[in-house]
């Protein structure tokens, strides 16, 4: 609330500013803060936001200044200090800018009130470093009165919290470390010398905490440990020698040193540098045995007058094999058992191992849980009337209850056959009963007494399910047989034949299908009837079918069945080729490198007609599908390829064309014959290069080449368009197996005819070239080329490498040029300074001999060169 005296000083100032000709703005700023001093803040708020625009519009800056300050005081009234801060600032920001001179007391409230917004901003976020740090930049002496009257005020206090509050926010200064010297004195007058436990806390807790010490100037400071300080130094100076133990435990080279200062001539060496892991190992052994001797005196002194159990285990676990350690270990039993609790004795059988402690124990446990702990704890590791007592009282109360759950729990510590059949006696659910059976599968006599009482079960329930489920367990055939005679409806049948087709009882079950098969015949529909020929493949059955369609889904329905059912459907149709035909041609290729001079390649396609049609005997003529027949076609002409090089010598591979095409055609009743044609190509059937070097490669046919045809698959498809009543063809007695279709195949000749033409006249050029070398060359490479030699025998593959060389290593391919019928033979002759090779059918056609060059021989010269017959 604002003083009368105040107002008055505003009034002034109010009047003053009316003077400048801003009465009304001056009135709304009077009137905000009469309103602010009665607690109506959303009146004020309205007044001195229309203040501030009336002084912003006539601009007057020192008007403005004193709106943004009222509009921070009234949101410190609103107990908004974050939006207070922001008016102020701009206040004083206003005022720097504006360079306004303001009266001192002015400016002061102006700063009382900003620093009033921190302090209270500072307390909502509850951290205090925003209002201190304020304080420093804003007002550093304002800030030192602060710190002194708050550290002397927690200290008096004794605000163990606060300080280390204080010490926290003010880090780095001189008052920061002096609240922790504070904390330090405060938590050592609560310490009782004596305790060791207590004395180890505050070493533990102070040993290795950080203060920040001033050196010079006062921004100059260096981080340090807390018991480097005097306040710490007067601390251990208090500290009984048992000090030395805590050391040890806590680890700490400083406080170490600083026993070693203490001149107590406990440590030898003052340089400590080993590693941790052996630190406090080495430093206790570096003690006399005095100075271990008489800290294990102040531990037993501590130890014998405790009540704290904790101490008194804590020298039984370091002084376990000394001789008094019997004395503690008595007065620890002493003091559990004094406790006259479950735990206590507990404790003190643990100690004693006495079975007065485990009977006290026991004598004191109530309740199921209690027992049943007791039970878990002891039993079987501590082999005691007490214990089996528990045991068999914990099983007798399981036992009372008469429950599945109680006769489980009995069975677990008692493992007697009885508690379960107890339990089984009580199930009465198949959920139970299964997981009883399942539990219990390793126990024979349990599971087989489980086992039939579920499959009384599923017998009594009498229904499909339950049945397939007793017969699942038993397996027995009596089972099979109750399900067959509970069957009623299709779907029963449906899914009887469905699950127990596999059964081992095939008796039972081929009796069950024949009642099936019977109850669809009497029914007299075609869809049932159907399914009885499904179930029988029966031709009368099939007939039956027939006669009793009457639409055409039923016959589609029939066609197609009767379709899958015949095996080897490409007996259904019969597969010729016909109109084998060829194209090769040949040409010369110029080449300029090292690695060939020219090279000579054949190109071929051929092309194979096929005539498909339905056999004239098919048992299967569908009236409502159309046959969807798809052939598969190869091509295959053996290579021979010979390789000859300077470099890496003479090879020999054997390659092969092999070329593919796949092929469907439509047939029908009244369509039941198609014809195509199928093309293979282009394919290199030959090749000869001649190297630089006068190395070659040749490549050339070394068989005859094959083509064959096989029919892959059959389908039925929808009819393109409807077919005469009566054409439908279903013979049901030869739907068990027709005859395969043989694969079709045929050897065409006039590829390597061709092609060996158009070589030897290739091979030709090559041996002139190479003799026109060696006649112009002394030292003349080898010239040695390749050519094939093929033909055919009757139905067969012309032998290869039918080939021999000349003088000049010359070979050449010599064909009748067309498919032979009768014996072959192979002929070589030689006629002047060439040794030819090639084939006589027999007939001596002297036209193909003349083609040859060889037309002026006699019979008799030519029959005595006949040297192999193919």
């Amino acid at each position: 609330m604002i003083s009368v005296a105040k107002r008055i000083s505003y009034l002034l100032l109010f009047l003053l500013l009316g003077c400048a000709g801003q009465l009304s703005n001056t009135e709304h700023l009077q009137h905000g803060y009469q309103s602010l001093s009665e607690n109506k803040l959303d009146s004020a708020q309205s007044h001195f936001e229309q203040s501030l625009k009336g002084y912003e519009a006539s601009g007057v800056s020192i008007g403005q200044f004193y709106a943004l300050t009222a509009l921070g005081e009234l949101e410190l009234a609103k107990d908004q200090p974050q939006s207070a801060i922001e008016y102020f600032r701009n206040a004083s920001e206003f005022e720097v800018n504006n360079r306004l001179s303001l009266d001192v007391s002015i400016k002061s409230r102006h700063k009382a009130k900003e620093r009033e917004a921190y302090y209270q901003l500072s307390k909502a976020k509850n951290d205090a470093s925003i209002y201190h740090q304020y304080l420093s930049q804003q007002d550093p002496d304002e800030y030192s009165k602060l710190l002194i009257n708050e550290l002397a005020r927690l200290t008096k206090s004794k605000d163990v919290e606060g300080l280390e509050e204080f010490s926290e926010v003010t880090k780095g200064s001189y008052f920061s470390r002096q609240a922790l010297f504070s904390v330090l004195e405060i938590e050592y007058e609560k310490l009782d010398t004596q305790n060791i436990s207590q004395l180890r806390h505050f070493i533990h807790k102070y040993n290795d905490k950080k203060v920040n010490t001033l050196i010079s100037e006062p921004k100059l400071v260096r981080e340090t440990n807390l018991y480097d300080s005097p306040q710490f130094t007067n601390v251990k100076a208090r500290l009984t020698p048992v000090m030395q133990l805590m050391v040890i435990e806590s680890n700490s080279d400083a406080l170490w040193v600083t026993l070693e200062n203490q001149q107590h001539g406990w440590v030898m060496s003052k340089d400590v540098t080993l590693a941790t892991s052996k630190e406090q190992q080495i430093r206790y052994q570096s003690i006399t045995a005095s100075s271990k001797e008489a800290i294990r005196t102040i531990l037993y002194k501590d130890a014998m007058h405790s009540k704290d159990t904790a101490v008194l285990v804590s020298y039984l676990g370091q002084y376990k094999a000394h001789s008094s350690a019997s004395d503690v270990k008595n007065r620890l039993v002493g003091l559990y058992r004094e406790q006259k609790s479950v735990q206590g004795y507990r404790n003190a059988f643990k100690w004693s191992g006495d079975s007065n402690d485990l009977s006290s124990e026991y004598a004191l446990i109530k309740g199921e849980d209690a027992l049943l702990e007791f039970v878990k704890l002891y039993s079987p590791a501590v082999a005691l009337p007490v214990v089996y007592s528990a045991k068999s009282e914990l099983i007798g109360l399981y036992r009372s209850k008469q429950t599945v759950s109680g006769f489980q729990n009995a069975y677990l510590w008692s493992k007697e056959n009885g508690d379960l059949k107890s339990e089984l006696a009580l199930l009465t659910s198949e959920e139970q009963l299964i997981a009883f059976y399942k539990r219990n599968t390793k126990n024979s006599e349990i599971s087989a007494l489980a086992k039939v009482k579920l499959l009384s079960l599923y017998r009594t329930q009498n229904t499909y399910a339950s049945l397939k489920k007793a017969y699942d367990l038993s397996g027995e055939k009596q089972d099979l047989a109750s399900i067959s005679k509970i069957l009623t409806s299709e779907n029963d049948y449906e899914k009887y034949l469905k699950d127990f087709a596999k059964t081992k009882y095939q008796d039972v079950y081929q009796q069950t299908k024949e009642t099936y098969v019977a109850l669809l015949r009497d029914k007299g529909q075609f869809l049932a009837q159907f399914r009885a020929y499904q179930l029988t493949l029966l031709p009368s059955d099939g007939q039956k079918s027939q006669q009793l369609a009457k639409t055409t889904e039923h016959h589609k329905t029939l066609e197609a069945f009767a379709f899958e059912s015949i095996k080897n459907k490409d007996g259904l149709f019969r597969l010729e080729l016909t109109d084998l035909d060829s194209s090769v041609d040949g040409r010369k290729i110029s080449r300029w490198g090292l690695a060939s001079e020219y090279s000579y390649e054949v190109n071929a396609t051929a092309s194979v007609g096929y005539q498909l049609r339905l056999g004239s005997n098919a048992t299967f003529i569908p009236e409502y599908h159309d046959f969807n027949v798809v052939i598969e076609f190869s091509f295959n002409l053996p290579l021979e390829k010979e390789v000859k090089a300077k470099l890496f010598g003479t090879s020999t591979t054997k390659p092969h064309i092999s070329l593919e095409q796949v092929v469907s055609s439509r047939l029908s009743s009244d369509n039941a014959t198609a014809r195509n044609a199928v093309r293979f190509g282009a394919f290199q059937t030959a090749y000869f290069d001649r190297g630089t070097l006068g190395g070659y490669t040749a490549v050339y046919p070394d068989g005859v080449a094959k083509i064959s045809a096989e029919i892959k698959s059959v389908s039925l498809v929808a009819a393109k368009e409807p077919k005469a009543k009566g054409t439908q063809k279903l013979a049901f007695s030869a739907f068990a197996q027709l005859p395969s279709a043989p694969r079709q195949s045929a050897s065409m000749y006039s590829v390597v005819t061709k092609t060996g033409e158009l070589y030897n006249q290739f091979i030709g050029e090559d041996t002139k070239r190479m003799e026109s070398r060696r006649y112009a060359s002394t030292d003349a490479v080898d010239t040695a080329t390749t050519a094939v030699a093929t033909t055919a025998a009757a139905g067969a593959v012309a032998k290869s490498n039918t080939v021999a060389s000349n003088q000049r290593g010359v070979k050449r391919v010599v064909s009748n040029g067309k498919v032979m019928g009768a014996a072959s033979y192979r002929v070589e002759c030689t006629q002047g300074s060439d040794h030819i090779i090639y084939f006589w059918d027999g007939e001596w056609n002297h036209g193909f001999l003349g083609r040859m060059g060889l037309n002026n021989l006699s019979q008799s010269e030519i029959e005595k060169y006949v040297c192999t017959k193919l």
